[in-house]
């Protein structure tokens, strides 16, 4: 009864610390602050409140025997990255200066030239078509290029040749997303053209992520006028609940094409299968981590901090590079041997098996140093550039501020971006 009390007041706390962080860096909905604190509240504060109230059960269900005191000892952690969040925020607003980051970022357009934003659209998909023609020739089907992907690690060192229809579903939104703006009808069937197929190419390596971030940026945009605009909580509600079915449908469908039965699919819980849809169940690897690993003896001392931003050395150069460059995937290969895929244990996860507390304290410094930088330079931006821009920076390169493989998510992601805003740059 009492590992009861103390987990709920635990959470309890960091609930109030949330509201107390997302009051202070809160000023709009576009704010890259608004999309850290989606991501806090949605792996720190709702999954431990839903393993608590017994709503789900933590995963793997068979590691965990003690919920409560496995939650106790990660809410500590957390509480703690909370306050020195609202620390460090009250610091950098008390000198509000300009930081070294901003200068890395992509410039926003002031005004977008649309023929050469149509073109560096309809270009992109025709470069991804291209590469899905090849792909699905080498391997000679959608499910076998899955599997070569998830599973068999055989298309290894062709990051940057993926990445190419990523960037080319960015580019597609930002198209549709101007063209409804402008009500260009033409424009509207062309970007739509291009946003399926984009996806539908992005999809066969089984990347989820970039596929549900457009969608929630679909949902946000069509929720609101204008960037000052208050939020339509009703197009929210309907929009939240199709990005939910999106994103759970598009995971059971990758397991489907993994080779997973119908039978072990419906026996997972359906609360379970969309914790981990959207990667909530990093909670519970946290969880584990605080809770197994071998403090001090065992910290890591930023060791994957500096092999996960060299990984962005290609392999024919370094051709001794680790295999596992992210410590999610050795982790659960401590538990699970003979498992591929990996289990994230959280931004906090990634400072705490290398420096422990004082890591807590220096990965909420980063974090805030990251996400200040980018409200400074966004802020008052209200194009569909910065807009896809920070959603994309803020979801996937950066996660809550982690920089596990800042360098190559920076090169892959902002490098190019840095360059297509300058060539869609100017009057149409």
């Amino acid at each position: 009864m009492f590992e009861v009390i103390a987990a709920s007041v635990l959470i309890l706390l960091s609930l109030c610390l949330w509201v107390v962080f997302a009051k202070l860096t809160v000023r709009s909905w576009w704010s890259p602050f608004a999309f850290l604190s989606v991501l806090v509240l949605n792996i720190f504060i709702i999954r431990p409140i839903l393993l608590v109230s017994g709503i789900d059960v933590p995963y793997p269900e068979y590691l965990f025997e003690n919920v409560y005191a496995d939650v106790i000892r990660a809410q500590l952690y957390v509480s703690l990255w909370l306050i020195f969040l609202i620390l460090f925020y009250l610091l950098r607003m008390k000198n509000n200066l300009p930081t070294l980051f901003e200068h890395l970022l992509p410039q926003s357009p002031a005004e977008i030239n649309f023929f050469r934003l149509r073109l560096l659209a309809i270009s992109l998909l025709g470069v991804s078509l291209l590469i899905a023609i090849v792909t699905l020739a080498k391997f000679g089907s959608y499910s076998a290029v899955l599997i070569a992907a998830k599973l068999d690690k055989a298309m290894a060192g062709s990051t940057f040749v993926r990445q190419i229809p990523g960037l080319a579903m960015v580019i597609s939104a930002i198209y549709l997303s101007e063209s409804l703006n402008k009500l260009r009808i033409v424009d509207v069937f062309i970007s739509i053209i291009c946003v399926a197929g984009t996806m539908a190419v992005y999809y066969m390596w089984g990347a989820r992520e970039a596929i549900a971030i457009i969608f929630l940026g679909f949902v946000i945009l069509l929720s609101v006028k204008s960037r000052t605009d208050k939020l339509s909580y009703t197009r929210i509600l309907i929009g939240g609940c199709l990005l939910l079915i999106v994103s759970t449908y598009a995971y059971i469908a990758r397991l489907q094409a993994l080779g997973a039965s119908e039978e072990a699919i419906a026996s997972r819980d359906l609360i379970t299968t969309i914790c981990i849809s959207f990667h909530m169940t990093r909670y519970d690897s946290f969880m584990l981590l605080v809770r197994d690993w071998d403090f001090p003896w065992g910290l890591r001392w930023g060791y994957d901090l500096l092999i996960g931003n060299l990984s962005a050395i290609p392999r024919f150069v370094w051709e001794s590079k680790p295999e596992q460059v992210l410590p999610g995937a050795w982790f659960r290969q401590l538990y699970e041997p003979y498992s591929i895929n990996g289990w994230p244990f959280s931004v906090i996860g990634e400072w705490v098996i290398s420096f422990s507390y004082l890591g807590v304290i220096v990965g909420s410094w980063v974090t805030i140093y990251i996400y200040y930088s980018l409200d400074r330079k966004y802020s008052g931006v209200s194009s569909m550039f910065s807009f896809y821009f920070l959603l994309f920076f803020c979801l996937t390169v950066v996660q809550n501020g982690s920089i596990l493989q800042f360098l190559p998510e920076y090169i892959l992601w902002v490098l190019p971006m840095i360059l297509i805003g300058r060539f869609i740059r100017g009057a149409s």
